[in-house]
């Protein structure tokens, strides 16, 4: 009598997930520091950067950053970032100051009252 296929002899099925990086995040970035634009005096000029380098809305750049940070693709972002000359300290304060300018907007539109 033939036994039943044995699930512990079937090979293993690896999946693997493919995660991407927003490469115009990068190139957003190097352009905050290139123009020396990086503060909160000159939130809409980077409000109006962001959308056009990178086509999409403001809103968006926390998450966008969030993704960018996930381990693998970090390595990779750093490796752009040194190609274009940047260092990752700048990097990281700009994109700190960014996701404040994002959440202040954001925090703009809601009305509150205490119930």
């Amino acid at each position: 009598m033939a036994k039943k296929n044995d699930k512990s002899s079937a090979p293993a099925v690896v999946m693997s997930k493919e995660i991407r990086l927003n490469s115009d995040l990068v190139g957003f970035i190097a352009e905050v520091i290139a123009q020396k634009i990086a503060s909160e005096g000159n939130a809409e000029q980077i409000r109006e950067l962001y959308q056009s380098q990178v086509g999409l809305k403001f809103t968006n750049v926390e998450r966008v950053i969030k993704r960018s940070n996930r381990s693998g693709l970090v390595e990779l972002k750093h490796k752009l970032l040194a190609e274009r000359g940047i260092k990752i300290a700048d990097a990281d304060q700009v994109e700190l100051l960014v996701k404040e300018l994002a959440r202040e907007k954001s925090e703009r539109n809601y009305i509150s009252i205490q119930v």
